[in-house]
């Protein structure tokens, strides 16, 4: 008990828990070059602790789109809850995923993402924690560099 705390975990445990969270993540589908050239608009929920998932995709060097504007974007929609999704929300994400390219990432439950087929790209994430958010904003760079070509 005498032990500072911080002598009781290794100098790199957060860069090996965000590779552990990144090794956690399940994605489905592709950015198309068309699409990963837009800007991003983020939808998300708030975060309580730390960074969202746009302010780490702007540090990863996503370029993102203003809000409310109207100029063509690829729209990134993040849901954080355990609960399933009402029909009607299912209902909206098809719609919208059916409107422009779309990406969706289940932060809490990853069940509606099945529900959902039109999105580009879906994304399974274990929970909406700082860690986490980095390790998907991380591979969600990856993946627009790889369909720009960079």
């Amino acid at each position: 008990l005498a032990r500072p705390l911080d002598s009781l975990t290794p100098p790199d445990w957060q860069e090996w828990l965000g590779r552990v969270a990144a090794r956690g993540l399940v994605v489905r589908g592709a950015l198309s070059g068309e699409a990963a050239a837009r800007p991003w608009r983020i939808e998300e929920p708030e975060h309580p602790e730390g960074p969202g998932l746009a302010d780490e995709l702007a540090r990863a060097g996503v370029p993102l789109a203003a809000a409310g504007g109207d100029g063509p974007h690829l729209a990134l929609v993040a849901v954080a809850t355990r609960r399933p999704l009402p029909a009607e929300e299912t209902g909206r994400l098809r719609a919208a995923c059916r409107e422009r390219p779309t990406v969706l990432v289940g932060l809490q439950n990853d069940a509606f993402l099945d529900d959902v087929p039109e999105a580009m790209l879906r994304v399974s994430a274990a929970d909406a924690t700082p860690v986490t958010l980095r390790a998907v904003a991380g591979a969600l760079a990856a993946m627009r560099r790889a369909a720009l070509g960079s």
